[in-house]
């Protein structure tokens, strides 16, 4: 399998769409998730820590009305008990070596789960066996590769949980359209980059857009080494609406990610609390979703975000793609 050929952050987020259809599950392991939904299914778990986890929050967050079985994610070394032997796991982790995946994995395998993994290699692809294994090019950084993990890991589930097949290509072309549509709905990722200059940007979202609100967050984080935060709704409205009057204080800035597909109560509570921050003395960003499903809809929105992170990084002159202080962390630990 080749290696992508990326070196900047703004290559790989270019790329977004067309990762969507680099490489598909192979029939193998297709088969094999036939069979394990066949026998029963109890539960899926998604493990994976950063970059490599976010794909599984969005699927989590698409899926999980839907699906007749419970979904969890996991960042963390540990499963929880209830993953029993009538469980399916998959791990993600784009290395491969990723200790907290690992480590689950081995859980996994101990507790005799259906286990499935997402990876280039490492010691995840080492102990993986061909019809469980779905391996994927190397050559991006873990953040940027969300669209490839997503084209394996978004039908597997669908395969386990029994829903419709998914088409990449014309997904891929959805999440094209709907981030043209975002973008020419009235600002470029540029121009809220340069509304959120010496801010700290608060990402608001709502079901399926609340895990996009948190890869938003983390975009900031390691893209532009900025501080940002993330809330969802409606569990805002419970807590932290109460300290609202100090964001214009505090230079904090809340991005509220508008779906499309909110219903009335949702629609007007969004409306709602944006009034209320208004009125607390500080002007919210609005982005609007655009796409015909929950998943293209995450997609572009997510591909639209990463974009902003990317922008602020060039505005503060920083290196979108070194991650010193990660990697400092991976030496400390290996000590």
């Amino acid at each position: 399998m080749s290696t992508i050929q990326a070196k900047t952050m703004r290559e790989m987020i270019a790329m977004f769409p067309d990762l969507m259809t680099r490489v598909a599950p192979r029939t193998e392991v297709i088969e094999r998730a036939q069979r394990v939904r066949d026998a029963g299914i109890g539960g899926v778990c998604l493990v994976g820590m950063g970059g490599s986890a976010i794909g599984g929050e969005i699927c989590r967050a698409v899926l999980a009305p839907s699906a007749k079985v419970p979904i969890l994610t996991v960042k963390d070394y540990m499963l929880p008990e209830c993953v029993g032997a009538n469980w399916v796991v998959v791990a993600v982790s784009y290395s491969g070596n990723t200790e907290e995946t690992v480590s689950a994995y081995e859980q996994a395998q101990s507790r005799g789960c259906r286990s499935f993994v997402v990876t280039t290699g490492g010691r995840l692809g080492d102990m993986a066996d061909a019809a469980t294994l779905m391996r994927i090019p190397a050559g991006l950084q873990p953040r940027a590769a969300l669209p490839l993990m997503m084209s394996v890991l978004y039908p597997l589930l669908l395969e386990l949980l029994g829903l419709e097949p998914f088409d990449a290509a014309a997904t891929a072309d959805l999440v094209k359209s709907a981030f043209e549509e975002i973008v020419g709905s009235g600002r470029s990722p540029r121009v809220v980059a340069e509304l959120l200059t010496d801010r700290i940007p608060l990402f608001v979202g709502w079901r399926h857009l609340s895990p996009v609100a948190y890869r938003a967050k983390c975009q900031v984080n390691e893209n532009a080494k900025a501080l940002a935060l993330f809330a969802e709704l409606p569990e805002l409205d419970h807590n932290e609406i109460e300290a609202c009057g100090l964001y214009n204080h505090r230079r904090v800035v809340p991005v509220v990610l508008r779906s499309a597909m909110e219903d009335g109560r949702a629609k007007k509570r969004a409306e709602a609390t944006l009034r209320v921050i208004e009125d607390a003395g500080t002007v919210p960003i609005e982005i609007w979703g655009a796409g015909p499903s929950p998943v293209v809809e995450a997609l572009a929105v997510t591909f639209f975000c990463d974009y902003v992170s990317l922008e602020l990084a060039e505005m503060r002159n920083v290196d979108s793609v070194a991650v010193h202080r990660i990697s400092q962390v991976k030496r400390l630990m290996a000590d």
